[in-house]
């Protein structure tokens, strides 16, 4: 029975459900193309960004990943532990 009256509903305004339809599409086809726009910036943001500055390449010297945490990169970290 719900579906006989919105069969009913959608085919006595065609006019109205047309309308609905192609404004769907529409956005549905103006988001798509965003999405690609805005990923295709990004890639080029990123892209731009390595190739200008350090690159993808990281080198560090010997022994600086061996120490797993992070009490190297504060100075005076035992001071403040003591806090």
């Amino acid at each position: 029975m719900l579906y006989s009256l919105a069969l009913k509903n959608i085919l006595a305004s065609k006019g109205r459900t047309f309308t609905t339809f192609f404004l769907s599409m529409f956005a549905t086809i103006l988001f798509i193309v965003y999405v690609a726009f805005t990923d295709g910036i990004h890639e080029q943001i990123i892209k731009n960004s390595v190739e200008i500055y350090t690159g993808y390449a990281h080198i560090n010297a010997r022994g600086y990943q061996d120490e797993q945490d992070y009490d190297h990169l504060i100075e005076d970290a035992e001071k403040i532990e003591g806090i």
